[in-house]
């Protein structure tokens, strides 16, 4: 086991707003007939235990808040740990 063990964190956040108008001339309005405001968050820790072992833990979420009053909102979240070993040095 290595004694200087390096850590390296990365967060990501993005926000994401799409919409589908329809656009009538004559009376001057604009109607939403599709979209969606997404935002999502992405985090990840890595921890190099020794040269070959290295341990990450992430945390993915995602929050999707139509347009429309005919979809709902919907959220997913994943995390988890994964290991990687290396045979090479």
């Amino acid at each position: 086991m290595l004694a200087n063990t390096s850590i390296n964190f990365r967060a990501d956040f993005t926000i994401r707003d799409n919409a589908t108008l329809i656009r009538k001339m004559v009376e001057r309005t604009s109607q939403a007939t599709a979209g969606q405001r997404l935002y999502n968050l992405k985090t990840s820790v890595d921890m190099a235990v020794s040269d070959k072992l290295t341990i990450r833990f992430f945390y993915d979420h995602q929050l999707n808040k139509p347009k429309i009053s005919t979809s709902f909102p919907t959220s997913n979240i994943s995390s988890g740990i994964a290991l990687r070993f290396s045979l090479n040095s």
